[in-house]
């Protein structure tokens, strides 16, 4: 359970709210080599599936999955929601896929060292689960190679490839087959930044390319990460006939940690030394994060300069308090600036964002 207050900093918008981010139990258990996971979300307006998967751990060093399961690609996407040291993942994590549904297979060798992971899915448009049906009924796979040298430090890169397609046959182009298949960016307090204009539709090939690595060391951590999404799109209205272009935007983030009492850090977040409410354990946390949009996308009119940025910077600072291994209270700070996104081709103003969390998880 993640309990949220987020609150606008020097500006003249009503946004400010409490708002549950997550509110997910969790139904998980195992027999002989099979094991499952079901997890439900509550916390939006209605209820929905996070995770449901089955996993058969196969003679051969190889897990295999069916269901719904965080596709193997951002890194920062893989770590737990209850580990991350900021309340909202950086702009990586809104190019990559996040849950979809297919079949999966997982290995380790050299004693854990290196991670294999291989999927074949529905497809996601970036920064977005799949949807309940795989409107275009074209395949995606992704796959996942991860060293680990030394534990607390380790790279690789991942990476998808697929189609998809929002007009064919049977089904015509519309908002809503174009929302399935396109992405709309959020900043980091969750306001979306850039769309699509109304007329454009996914039209072929979409892949993703993302470095990533970690390195914790003793009470201090970094996490970094870059991505690339190259998506084909055409775009059709009253006034313009139909055309495509492929166009890549990228993403990229840095992450530092710092346990200010002295505990490991590590991927999966800290153990207080001291737990309870007298002591427990202190983290400090800086990130970047920078999302560059394609410019063509707007030179071709596929997406309008004057709603929508081509750039955006973010800077954050978190304190966090991890009273327990069960119990974590969050503060940060987010300040976000844009290129483009105004009128007369002028600049979305700044966005200034203080957030906090009470996190409950066991």
């Amino acid at each position: 359970m993640q309990f949220d207050g987020r609150f606008g900093v020097d500006d003249d918008k009503d946004n400010d709210t409490f708002l549950f981010r997550r509110l997910r139990p969790t139904i998980d258990g195992k027999i002989g080599d099979v094991s499952w996971r079901i997890t439900p979300e509550f916390a939006n307006d209605d209820a929905d599936l996070v995770d449901g998967y089955i996993d058969y751990k196969t003679p051969a060093p190889v897990v295999v999955r069916a269901g719904q399961y965080k596709a193997p690609v951002g890194l920062e996407r893989l770590q737990s929601g209850s580990a991350i040291v900021f309340l909202e993942r950086a702009f990586p994590t809104e190019l990559a896929p996040n849950r979809d549904r297919g079949f999966a297979a997982y290995s380790t060798l050299l004693d854990n060292r290196l991670s294999l992971e291989i999927s074949g899915s529905n497809g996601t448009p970036d920064g977005r689960d799949a949807t309940n049906v795989d409107f275009d009924g074209e395949p995606e796979v992704a796959a996942r190679i991860f060293f680990e040298p030394v534990p607390g430090i380790g790279f690789g890169i991942a990476g998808t490839h697929g189609e998809k397609i929002s007009e064919n046959d049977t089904r015509t182009a519309s908002t809503s087959n174009a929302n399935a298949f396109l992405p709309r960016y959020r900043s980091p307090a969750q306001n979306t930044i850039f769309q699509y204009n109304t007329g454009a539709l996914a039209d072929g090939d979409h892949t993703r390319f993302t470095p990533q690595a970690y390195a914790y060391v003793g009470p201090f951590g970094v996490m970094a990460e870059y991505i690339e999404s190259t998506q084909e799109v055409g775009f059709e209205s009253d006034t313009q006939a139909f055309s495509s272009d492929d166009f890549t935007n990228k993403a990229a983030q840095i992450t530092a940690v710092w346990s200010i009492t002295g505990e490991d850090q590590s991927f999966k977040g800290i153990k207080p030394k001291n737990p309870g409410l007298n002591a427990g354990a202190w983290e400090l946390a800086l990130r970047y994060s920078t999302l560059e949009v394609d410019d063509t996308i707007f030179d071709l009119g596929f997406s309008d300069p004057n709603k929508n940025v081509q750039q955006a910077d973010e800077a954050a600072i978190g304190v966090n308090w991890v009273i327990t291994q069960n119990v974590k209270l969050m503060a940060n700070y987010t300040h976000t600036t844009f290129d483009g996104g105004a009128s007369k081709g002028g600049d979305r103003e700044d966005e200034e964002v203080f957030s906090t969390r009470v996190q409950l998880n066991y």
